[in-house]
């Protein structure tokens, strides 16, 4: 999910500020401030709440039959899930007393296709 993050960013020409550290957390708030606050409500003086954002536009146009309420929720269900693969990542990482469960990285997987499905779905809407 990092690296898909890492792609996007790359391909829309998004380059991090000089000094910051490349790291699964910057990644993580640079795909939320560019893909679900900036072009939404968040950037207004007082937002009422996130309804669209540049992510969901994309992809509510490439699924014009559905709601992009939809397609948000669906956005911010993947940014949760990034986070989540964060978090889980450093605890393995970091934390040599807990161990790995082949659930756990079922469910890793799973959430890093869907992210992957995601990225790709709104790359191809771009090229529309």
């Amino acid at each position: 999910m990092f690296f898909e993050v890492e792609y996007l960013l790359a391909l829309d020409g998004r380059k991090l500020p000089k000094g910051t550290k490349d790291s699964h957390k910057t990644i993580y708030l640079a795909f939320i401030y560019y893909y679900i606050i900036k072009g939404s409500e968040l950037e207004q003086k007082k937002p009422k709440d996130i309804t669209t954002s540049r992510m969901s536009k994309a992809l509510a146009m490439f699924k014009e039959l559905q709601d992009e309420s939809l397609e948000l929720h669906r956005i911010e269900k993947s940014a949760r899930d990034l986070k989540a693969q964060r978090e889980q990542r450093h605890a393995f990482t970091y934390r040599m007393s807990r161990t790995a469960e082949v659930s756990e990285a079922k469910r890793g997987v799973t959430k890093a296709t869907d992210f992957r499905n995601l990225i790709e779905e709104y790359i191809i809407s771009r090229q529309r």
